[in-house]
Order: structure tokens, then C-alpha cells, then sequence
């Protein structure tokens, strides 16, 4: 997740309500001047990635805030992004939830902003106490995608070939 707190939500709420303001008057103008779909798409294309990203952040901190995400099975991959749904769902600001964990409030910051990666196991266990998080199914992910394995594959095949081209040549 990338807003944490209800005050990024904010901004980015408003960055998003004045990008589409933005979007809609360049259609409107592009209407108006006689361009063709083709040409407004184009013309919104250039924004669109950023905007979709701020739209995407938006809603996904929406959606946390109305619990709308699994709350009882998530995968290994994803499980940072679900302890900080569960604080915003519950409600808890980072520095109610910096009192209960008995953290500076810099590390827990820190902590979000890496989704957890480096959070201990101990206090993990504390942390989804504090969370009332009473049962959780943690999923294992492939950490790989099916392309690294055929890229590996190949290239032991590749070190294998010229092993062996290399045995002929000092043999012969």
C-alpha cells in the first residue's frame, strides 16, 4: 500500500479530484475543437499512467478503510500490505498503534513503508495481537515468476553445452 495515513489519503484524494478536473476540461476542450477519439485518448494518454496509479493508491486506501479485503487468508507476498489494511480498517493511527507496539514512531513508518519486509517474527506474532487478528491462513507465493525458472533452465543448459565443449577441446 502506498498511503498509510488519513492525511496522505487526503492529499492524494485531492491530487486525483483535481487530475480528473484536468482530464475532463482537455476532453472537453478536444470535443469542442472538433478532435477525434483517437486524438483525446492520445492527448490523455500522457497523464494516464500517473493518474491511474493515483487512482489505483486512492481506492485501494478506500477499500481498506471498508474492509473490503480478505481478513482471514493472505499470501506471503502480500502480507505487509495486509497488516497495514488491518490497522486502517481497525481504525488505529500509526501513533496509537507506535504505543501499543512500544516503537518510535519513526520505525513503524519505516516499517510501512517496506510493507514489513524486515519485521521480526516475535514481533509480528505482537503485532497481529494488538491488530485482533485471532486467525490468519499466511499462503506461500513463489517468490519467482514461471519465466526465471525457464531463464535458469536455459542457462544451465547454456553452461552445460560449453562444459562440454570445453572437455572436447582439452581432450582433443
Amino acid at each position: 500500500m502506498k498511503i498509510l495515513t488519513d492525511e496522505q489519503y487526503q492529499r492524494e484524494k485531492a491530487k486525483l479530484e483535481k487530475m480528473t478536473e484536468e482530464r475532463e476540461k482537455i476532453r472537453h476542450e478536444m470535443e469542442k475543437e472538433g478532435a477525434s477519439e483517437e486524438e483525446i485518448k492520445v492527448a490523455l494518454f500522457m497523464s494516464s499512467a500517473f493518474y491511474d496509479d493515483v487512482k489505483f493508491n486512492v481506492e485501494e486506501y478506500e477499500k481498506a478503510i471498508a474492509g473490503n479485503f480478505d481478513k482471514e487468508n493472505v499470501t506471503t507476498d502480500k502480507l505487509g500490505s495486509f497488516l497495514i489494511k488491518m490497522r486502517i480498517w481497525k481504525g488505529i493511527t500509526q501513533e496509537e498503534l507506535v504505543e501499543k507496539l512500544h516503537i518510535p514512531l519513526h520505525q513503524l513508518e519505516k516499517l510501512e513503508r517496506d510493507e514489513y519486509q524486515a519485521l521480526p517474527l516475535a514481533q509480528l506474532h505482537h503485532l497481529l495481537f494488538v491488530l485482533g487478528v485471532e486467525k490468519l491462513n499466511v499462503i506461500p507465493t513463489d517468490p519467482y515468476p514461471p519465466q526465471f525458472y525457464e531463464w535458469m533452465e536455459k542457462r544451465k543448459t547454456d553452461i552445460e553445452t560449453a562444459a562440454t565443449k570445453e572437455k572436447k577441446k582439452q581432450a582433443g
